[in-house]
């Protein structure tokens, strides 16, 4: 293999990389939406963890 063909079959896997790296996730959450059976929407923009409730305290000299 020369240094041409090397070159041009390094970036077609920097292409093939940075496709998976753009779809994969796509897919995965696709497929969460489908097993849920909820709205594709709703798969992608929600979380699974419930809220936090932040406390706000005064610090108290001891």
């Amino acid at each position: 293999m020369n240094r041409t063909a090397r070159n041009r079959f390094v970036a077609w896997l920097g292409v093939a990389a940075m496709w998976l790296a753009i779809v994969a996730p796509v897919i995965s959450q696709t497929l969460a939406s489908q097993r849920a059976e909820s709205d594709f929407q709703a798969a992608l923009c929600t979380v699974d963890a419930p809220p936090v409730r932040i406390r706000t305290s005064t610090m108290r000299n001891r």
